[in-house]
């Protein structure tokens, strides 16, 4: 069975968060217009946006674990890899094992970029409350609780 390399995931996932990265922008643009503070948790292209944002945090993945497929928009792809009558039950869990792999990420590994501008970076995993996560965000920011 041919399995596409992790760096190839890798370059996809950066494709993909390249291209949607000025979508991203647009809709926090309008939703700060709403609030006075707004927290994006999600896949954007950091690098990108250093240039055009005036400040922002950075939430290092410290080891959270989360069920990748246990997500409305990927549930169909553990779906269909396990509807496959090509594949033995044996492919089918590697595939998945596979894809578990490919999409861990760096968890732990602060970005050059963060490093490199000077960018807060805030630890957090499954141990972390969110509650301590905003606290030491808003504490940046020095925002009142």
């Amino acid at each position: 069975m041919t399995r596409l390399p992790r760096e190839v995931i890798s370059d996809r996932e950066k494709h993909f968060l390249r291209e949607v990265t000025p979508m991203i922008v647009a809709d926090l643009m309008a939703v700060s217009s709403q609030y006075e503070t707004v927290i994006c948790e999600g896949d954007i292209d950091y690098e990108a946006i250093i240039p055009v944002a005036e400040h922002f945090v950075y939430l290092n993945n410290q080891g959270t674990k989360f069920d990748w497929f246990d997500r409305p928009d990927h549930e169909n792809i553990a779906r269909s890899v396990n509807r496959r009558t090509d594949l033995t039950d044996e492919e089918k869990a590697e595939i998945i094992r596979n894809a578990y792999e490919a999409v861990s990420g760096d968890e732990g590994v602060v970005p050059r970029w963060a490093s490199e501008k000077g960018v807060k970076v805030i630890p957090w995993d499954d141990n972390v409350p969110p509650e301590k996560t905003a606290a030491e965000t808003a504490e940046y920011f020095g925002l009142k609780k």
